[in-house]
């Protein structure tokens, strides 16, 4: 298969690339432009992508991309969900967002008292 996802994007060229289940994969983009084709400046847009179908998503539900300072480097997958820290320019606290894929929509959920969350994870 071949899909150009700087198309299917508008434009914004692929940061980071984490695969949730099966066929699904959460992408971190580029949101701002700098003369280069996308790439550079702000990385505060996620994306869900099927790679059976080419289907391509912004993630909605989110907090404004001018707010988003940045995500954390390791989401966690479970049970066909992708888990991933949201930092903001606020002044509010980070949050865990729940991403379900087949509906490119997140849901907040944690909330931890920090400045920053690196990674999600879980403990058995």
């Amino acid at each position: 298969y071949y899909y150009n996802i700087e198309e299917k994007s508008g434009g914004q060229a692929m940061y980071r690339c984490w695969h949730i289940s099966d066929d699904w994969f959460l992408l971190q983009m580029y949101t701002e432009a700098d003369g280069t084709g996308g790439i550079g400046g702000a990385t505060n847009g996620l994306a869900v992508f099927r790679g059976s179908t080419g289907d391509f998503s912004w993630v909605s539900g989110l907090p404004s991309r001018d707010l988003i300072s940045s995500f954390g480097g390791f989401p966690y997958f479970e049970n066909g969900a992708a888990y991933i820290s949201v930092v903001t320019s606020d002044g509010a606290q980070p949050a865990v967002y729940k991403i379900d894929p087949g509906t490119a929509t997140a849901a907040k959920g944690l909330t931890v008292e920090s400045d920053s969350v690196a990674a999600v994870g879980k403990l058995q």
